[in-house]
């Protein structure tokens, strides 16, 4: 997910970032690529790209596309910075749309959270054609139907994360006006719900 607007920060022709990370390391390209007339544009090589997590942390495998693709040299010499981030749950598309950061790794729920309230976003990519979120229980209380847990309580890390749980629900016809949604933490939501708080808990 990257920012649409555009930027004139170090460039002297209004170039966007989305295009300005096609600059090359002498900074040098022309207008014409853009889409106006003849006229050569020139602007500084782009020094950092910063990357944010939504999840307040680095140590976990959902950014594996991240790192494995700075591994294997697909950044080539560009640099790029990885943030942790707030772990609140719109943090990530907040900090790209503002301008605070140049991609986020937000989940679909979220992205059209965004998308809803106006952002100027754009999705790029996806890790996996499968959601992959899930609904959790507690050990030998779980349902074989989610529409079970109409007039029960899901808890959340972040009241954020309501934007990825409610078209889960929905889509195996749930009514989600039934469900209560408990902001219990993170990362202590889990331990929450282990400990007898809530119903279920959003997963991954």
């Amino acid at each position: 997910m990257t920012n649409e607007s555009l930027f004139s920060t170090a460039t002297r022709a209004g170039i966007s970032r989305r295009y300005f990370l096609q600059v090359t390391a002498a900074g040098v390209v022309t207008a014409t690529a853009l889409g106006a007339s003849g006229l050569k544009a020139s602007a500084a090589a782009y020094e950092k790209f910063t990357w944010i997590s939504p999840r307040g942390t680095l140590e976990v495998l959902d950014d594996y596309p991240y790192w494995s693709a700075k591994k294997a040299g697909y950044f080539g010499d560009l640099a790029t910075d990885m943030q942790p981030g707030p772990s609140d749950g719109t943090a990530t598309v907040k900090f790209v749309d503002v301008g605070q950061a140049d991609m986020g790794f937000p989940s679909p729920g979220v992205f059209s959270f965004a998308i809803q309230n106006g952002m100027k976003l754009k999705s790029v990519f996806h890790m996996g054609a499968r959601d992959t979120f899930s609904i959790a229980f507690r050990k030998g209380q779980g349902t074989k139907n989610l529409k079970d847990l109409e007039g029960k309580t899901i808890l959340l890390g972040s009241a954020a994360w309501q934007a990825i749980v409610d078209p889960l629900l929905a889509a195996q016809g749930v009514d989600i006006k039934k469900v209560k949604y408990v902001e219990a933490g993170w990362p202590t939501w889990g331990t929450a719900l282990a400990g007898g708080q809530g119903d279920a808990a959003l997963s991954w």
